[in-house]
C-alpha cells in the first residue's frame, strides 16, 4: 500500500472509534500515526466524563499500546 492511501485512513481515526475498527486499521498505521493517537486519546482521558465513551477511550488505549510495543 503507498504511503498516499495511509494518509487516507488517517482522517477515519478517532480516539473514540470502535475498537473492533481499530483493530481492523491497525496494519494500515505507521508507529508515528499510533503514537499521535495514543497522545489525542491520553490528553482525552483528563476530560472525558462520559463512563462509556471512557471505557472506550482506555480500550483504545490498550489496543494501541500493545499494537505500538510489537511494531
Amino acid at each position: 500500500m503507498t504511503r498516499n492511501k495511509l494518509k487516507d485512513v488517517r482522517w477515519m481515526l478517532s480516539p473514540q472509534m470502535d475498537p473492533k475498527e481499530l483493530k481492523l486499521l491497525i496494519p494500515l498505521l505507521a508507529k508515528e500515526d499510533m503514537e499521535d493517537l495514543l497522545k489525542e486519546i491520553d490528553d482525552l482521558i483528563h476530560y472525558e466524563q462520559d463512563a462509556h465513551k471512557l471505557m472506550r477511550l482506555f480500550d483504545n488505549k490498550e489496543i494501541l499500546e500493545k499494537a505500538i510495543n510489537h511494531y
